[in-house]
Parts: structure tokens; sequence; C-alpha cells
């Protein structure tokens, strides 16, 4: 997880490595490789809300091999959990600003 001193909790959201924690998850995860790199990718800067990106300028980036989101992410459940859909296939990490 996060190296936080002894007792203290974890942030409520980061991107360490393969290691992310979102504002909704009791505890951080660990993703794959390509996961990491697809949410890296699509993370943004502190402060400003996650941009929304279409899924080929993500994987054009993150150069995953999957041919989807929901692909590298298992399912579409699993997607959900991690980056919402907004309109027309664009999509953002669920984070806070």
């Amino acid at each position: 997880g996060f190296a936080t001193a002894l007792g203290v909790p974890e942030p409520e959201q980061f991107l360490q490595g393969n290691r992310l924690k979102l504002p909704h998850f009791a505890e951080s995860r660990e993703l794959s490789d390509a996961q990491a790199r697809i949410i890296k990718h699509m993370w943004g800067q502190d402060g400003k809300p996650s941009p929304l990106m279409p899924w080929v300028e993500i994987n054009r980036h993150a150069n995953t091999g999957y041919q989807s989101l929901d692909d590298a992410f298992v399912d579409r459940v699993q997607r959900e959990n991690l980056i919402e859909k907004f309109g027309r296939g664009k999509y953002r990490v669920r984070r806070n600003p």
C-alpha cells in the first residue's frame, strides 16, 4: 500500500506504481501493469477533475493491446468501479479533484 507512519491511514486517493486507492475504496488495490498505465494516463492533475477521454486516445498512450476498457478491467462492472462513462465514448477516473 501507501507508505505512511504507523497507525496513519492511507490517503483518500492515490496512484503509486500499480497501487490504486479511490475515495470509495475501503483500502488500496493492486492493478496489473496495463491497468496502471491506463489509470496513470487518465489521472489528470490534482485539484482538478480527471479529464474526459475516449478509449482510442487512452489506448494510444497506454498501449495495452486490449480492445476496450471493459476488457482491460475484466468486465463492465469492474471497470465502472474505477472509471465512469460519460456520453458517447468518453471516460473519466472516479476520483475527487
